[in-house]
């Protein structure tokens, strides 16, 4: 029988720390109620500036969300943002802890700037309708419209990308649109990694364009006659297949010396290539094969000085 009493005392306890649980996750708020509750927060994260031990208690004391009753019905207010910034300010250092006030505080004083405004009466005139039709109907509104699609899509790539990033480090500093950083490195990366196959493409279809292939090695055809042949085409003027058949001269009589072995698929920049540093034909056959690139390959305009100068430059490696 005595026990009784305190057994009785004990329900009547817990019974009044449900309630006041209960009460405190389902409290619904009116608008200046609510006002009233995000400026104790506001008051509350500043103080964290002096005493950051109080987090945790402002953090426990926070419902999942606020229930406000307006003219228009209920409103619930998500309080996961206050919530997941005080679980930060307590993980974090020194050095991040006034970022996160500060970005609370702005976010507080928004808040209640917002409720404020939402409580005010909103005067509208009988001939609002009119004027807004009137005006939307206007030229420079013509391509006014909601997100698209792919603006949609584009938004939650960027708020689950955010996410993930949170979840893999929960230490990282609040940067605002991190998302779309990384989004934009995404499409850096990829576009280079596009410009460099591009490069690649090009300069391997360019060496398959100044591949000329004969149906015979140039040594078959002997360099005189390779040399009369481009005679022949300067003597009517045509001074780019007369620079054309003298390249192809020089080809023949390095050849016939046995300066490389013969290939018929060679390039001219490869035949240079094949010409040992030591040659004194070198530098001469050089010359011929960026002139002769720039002639045939590069569908330059050529002249009498021109082809005046190539044969002088054969005359440099034997070819009188």
């Amino acid at each position: 029988m005595v026990q009784c009493p305190r057994f009785l005392r004990r329900v009547a306890i817990f019974l009044a720390i449900a309630s006041c649980a209960w009460s405190a996750e389902t409290t619904e708020l009116t608008l200046p109620q609510y006002i009233d509750q995000l400026q104790q927060y506001e008051s509350q994260v500043r103080a964290l500036a002096q005493n950051p031990q109080g987090a945790k208690n402002l953090h426990a004391s926070i419902p999942a969300e606020l229930s406000v009753n307006t003219l228009s019905g209920r409103i619930s207010v998500p309080t996961d943002f206050l919530r997941d910034a005080l679980i930060r300010f307590q993980e974090t250092g020194p050095r991040v802890k006034p970022e996160i006030i500060s970005t609370l505080i702005q976010r507080l004083e928004s808040l209640c700037a917002e409720a404020a405004e939402y409580q005010k009466p909103a005067g509208i005139p009988d001939d609002a309708k009119t004027r807004l039709v009137t005006i939307l109907s206007a030229r420079e509104f013509g391509q006014v419209h909601g997100p698209s699609a792919l603006e949609l899509l584009r938004d939650r790539l960027l708020s689950w990308i955010d996410r993930l990033l949170r979840k893999a480090s929960p230490h990282v500093p609040e940067v605002a649109d991190l998302g779309q950083i990384v989004i934009w490195i995404f499409i850096a990366g990829s576009s280079a990694l596009l410009a460099v196959w591009l490069y690649r493409t090009s300069r391997s279809r360019i060496s398959d364009k100044q591949r000329e292939i004969l149906l015979f090695s140039p040594s078959d055809k002997s360099w005189r006659t390779w040399l009369a042949e481009a005679g022949d085409e300067a003597s009517s003027g045509r001074w780019r297949e007369a620079i054309h058949l003298s390249f192809w001269a020089a080809v023949s009589k390095l050849e016939a010396e046995g300066v490389w072995r013969p290939d018929r698929a060679r390039t001219p920049r490869e035949y240079l290539h094949a010409i040992p540093a030591s040659s004194s034909a070198r530098l001469s056959f050089g010359v011929l094969t960026r002139k002769f690139e720039t002639v045939w390959y590069g569908t330059a305009a050529a002249s009498a000085d021109d082809y005046g100068q190539f044969v002088a430059e054969l005359e440099k490696i034997g070819c009188r």
